[in-house]
This record gives structure tokens, C-alpha cells and sequence, in this order.
């Protein structure tokens, strides 16, 4: 497995195993989905070979004549060479058996993942006529949304039952969950990062970024405007996390 800071992270394909293998991403909110999507439909055959798994994908697909993902045949979902998108789940990798899943997600410096998610939510008020909300406003309205680590737990591996635990052992159970993953990226280095599997994929390496918050679009709030060690401190299960992976 492709990580920094954890030694474990080995498992590798063998060149020798007949199973084709599909990549299958866990995107979280904000940590260049979008990127990755866009650069697999540049240069995939878009909805058979790369997959945009969500409402506005599976959208797409049916206007270009296809059909859900999860309702086509076998031997057509076992064509897919990429998934990725919000409603990729820890089920998704039933749906291309007997394919070899490959499972990779990519995780973001936490208080820069917060801010910017933020910004995206006050962008979308600002196009409704909302109010804008002061960032720990917003925060508090849902503390358990603001959150890679929760969404790891509840929107991924959906294990529900975690919403009852303390902070501790929903950090480790997170943790044990993404050790069995075959690459954890970090966002500031996804471009070197994900460059073997992207030959692996059979795409050139990722150079550019979309949606980046301040070069197209409007910011709210910067990391800089915003308490720093109260914001680490009200983050500290996702800096668990991250620093397990990366800061080692």
C-alpha cells in the first residue's frame, strides 16, 4: 500500500493474477476528486471504463443512454477500469467482481480540508441568496459533517453503529479501516503520489488541479483568519488520523 508514515501498506498486484483489476476511490468532500474524475474521463472511455459514482454521474450516464451502474450486466460492469464519486461504498467492490478491487482514497491537512469546505457551502449560499455564515457558526450546525474521518466511517464503510462511540475508538476503528486500503494519497502530493497506479491505469500522470478554492472561486474564509489551535483542537480525531498516515 502506497502510504507515507506506515510501514504495513504493501499489498501489491502480481503480474501473474489473471483478475483484471478495477480502481475504486473513496471520495471524500474536497481532497481533488474532482481532479481525479476529470483527468479519467480525458482519457477513459467515460461511463464504461471510468465511473462518476453519484447522483449528478449516474445522471450523466442515463442521458448518454446508459443504464445505473449497479443494473447493467456482469460483463459490462467488470469493464470498468476507475470508480470514484460520493456514493462509492464499501459495497461498490461487489459490483465488479470477480475483478481485482484496488481501494484508494486521499486524505487532507485538516484544518485546510475544513476551511475549504466551508468556502464551498458559503459559495452555495451566496448563489441562493442565503445568509452567510461566520465559520464556527456553520461548524457547530453539524459538527459530525465536518469531518474525512466521519465520512470514512458513515459514508464509506457506513458503519452507523460508530456514531456511538468515544473519540478514541472511533479514531481507531477509522484507522483499521483504512489498512485495508492498497493507497492512502495525501492531497498536497497527489500528483507524485498517484503516479504508478496512473500508469497502472493506463492515463498519463495527473498534472493539474480543478476546483482549487481562491484561483476560480470566491473565499470566505482563509486557514490564517481562523484560531488555529482551536480549530486543531475541534479537529484532533481527523489530525489523529491524518498524522497516523503521514506525519510518523
Amino acid at each position: 500500500m502506497t502510504v507515507i508514515g506506515i510501514a504495513p501498506f504493501s499489498r501489491k498486484l502480481t503480474l501473474t493474477n489473471p483478475r483484471p483489476p478495477t480502481y475504486i476511490f473513496l471520495h471524500i468532500p474536497k481532497t481533488g476528486g474532482t481532479s481525479l474524475r476529470m483527468h479519467f474521463e480525458e482519457f477513459l472511455h467515460r461511463h464504461i471504463e471510468s465511473i462518476h459514482l453519484s447522483e449528478t454521474g449516474e445522471a450523466a450516464a442515463t442521458t448518454a443512454g446508459y443504464l445505473p451502474f449497479a443494473l447493467r450486466d456482469d460483463e459490462t460492469r467488470r469493464r470498468a477500469k476507475v470508480i470514484i464519486g460520493h456514493d462509492v461504498t464499501r459495497a461498490t467492490r461487489g459490483l465488479i467482481e470477480p475483478n481485482i478491487a484496488v481501494c484508494i482514497t486521499v486524505l487532507r491537512d485538516p484544518n485546510d480540508w475544513i476551511v475549504s469546505l466551508y468556502n464551498q457551502e458559503m459559495r452555495k449560499h451566496a448563489r441562493n441568496s442565503e445568509e452567510i455564515l461566520g465559520f464556527w457558526e456553520w461548524f457547530d450546525l453539524a459538527p459530525l459533517a465536518r469531518s474525512q474521518l466521519n465520512w470514512i466511517l458513515y459514508r464509506y464503510f457506513q458503519e452507523e453503529v460508530a456514531r456511538n462511540f468515544p473519540e478514541e475508538k472511533r479514531v481507531n476503528l477509522a484507522l483499521n479501516l483504512l489498512q485495508t486500503f492498497d493507497h492512502v494519497w495525501r492531497l498536497n502530493s497527489l500528483s507524485e503520489d498517484s503516479s504508478e497506479v496512473m500508469k497502472l491505469i493506463g492515463v498519463p500522470q495527473l498534472t493539474r488541479r480543478e476546483n482549487v478554492t481562491g484561483k476560480r472561486f470566491q473565499r470566505f474564509a482563509q486557514v490564517g483568519d481562523i484560531d488555529s489551535a482551536k480549530l486543531s483542537q475541534r479537529m484532533a480525531p481527523d489530525w489523529q488520523l491524518f498524522d497516523a498516515f503521514f506525519n510518523k
